[in-house]
């Protein structure tokens, strides 16, 4: 007998335990287990916890020729990959609304001067902040502190 789960882990998972209350065996043993090449040539398989390791494109919406908005893949994420090498992205074919072709700032506010520290902007995201003088007494000598 076999039972084919749902593509997201999560699911087959929930089916596992279920079935598991009428005493039908842990599809995720199973899941475990598979390891293929698809029909073009990409390896199928799940990681220890029967997930599909993550797998993704960074792509950059670019102006074409003709004045369209086109999505352009300029690099991508691999779960299976080693730390440290599993974001790769080719810089030079991002395009940059700014036209200087330099990797923006990410956060809204520059790091606080020394006598300074970080004061957080309700409502803000946390690279966006207020640089307050420091209390009396307290003093931080470093900037960005």
């Amino acid at each position: 007998m076999g039972i084919i789960g749902d593509a997201s882990s999560s699911c087959s998972i929930a089916m596992a335990r279920v079935l598991g209350l009428y005493r039908l065996p842990q599809i995720t043993q199973y899941i475990k287990k598979v390891h293929f090449k698809n029909k073009v040539g990409e390896e199928v398989f799940f990681n220890q916890n029967g997930e599909v390791p993550a797998q993704y494109d960074i792509v950059n919406w670019q102006r074409s020729t003709e004045g369209g908005i086109r999505p352009v893949t300029v690099g991508g994420y691999d779960d299976r990959a080693p730390e440290g090498k599993n974001v790769i992205v080719n810089v030079t074919a991002v395009l940059w609304p700014s036209q200087t072709n330099q990797i923006p700032v990410s956060v809204c506010t520059q790091s606080c001067q020394p006598g300074f520290w970080k004061a957080v902007k309700e409502g803000e995201p946390a690279c966006c902040f207020l640089c307050v003088p420091c209390p009396q007494g307290e003093i931080s000598n470093e900037t960005g502190e």
